[in-house]
């Protein structure tokens, strides 16, 4: 069933306990429109936040919109320029909570060796030998390496 039938379904039955639930489903009513309106790019951010999610915070339309993908005509969901606008929104108004709101972007850029993570654990003085290995992995023949001593 989807959102459109439910809507159906709740206009007809016309009662209290139907209206109830449906308004509970604002938020996803607004992200699977915001998901399946043409043309994001060309969206401003005051057309996004007050006509298409009015509901949905800054950073909750940020998290959809910087994650989707239209594979059918290879474009991003927001523009860069309402991306930019977000992240400043985003940034002010966590300069002014206790707990900001919003998921900092993962930048795979920063390059870390193997080296640079085993160092970085008790000055790289880890030592698989003090792992004791759980009753499971000791039963099955595949993890027996796990009880082999590297040399040092």
């Amino acid at each position: 069933m989807g959102l459109h039938e439910l809507e159906q379904w709740c206009l007809k039955a016309d009662d209290e306990a139907t209206r109830s639930p449906w308004d509970e489903l604002q938020h996803i009513r607004q992200a699977v429109m915001f998901l399946v309106s043409h043309q994001k790019t060309q969206k401003s951010l005051d057309e996004i936040a007050k006509e298409i999610c009015p509901v949905l915070s800054i950073p909750q339309v940020y998290r959809i919109g910087t994650m989707f993908w239209d594979d059918k005509y290879g474009t991003q969901g927001l523009s860069p320029e309402v991306i930019n606008q977000m992240r400043k929104l985003m940034t002010e108004d966590s300069a002014n909570m206790t707990y900001p709101s919003f998921l900092l972007d993962v930048d795979s850029s920063i390059p870390f060796s193997v080296e640079d993570v085993s160092q970085s654990f008790h000055g790289g003085n880890i030592s698989l030998s003090d792992v004791d290995p759980s009753p499971l992995l000791r039963q099955r023949s595949d993890f027996h390496f796990l009880f082999q001593t590297l040399p040092e």
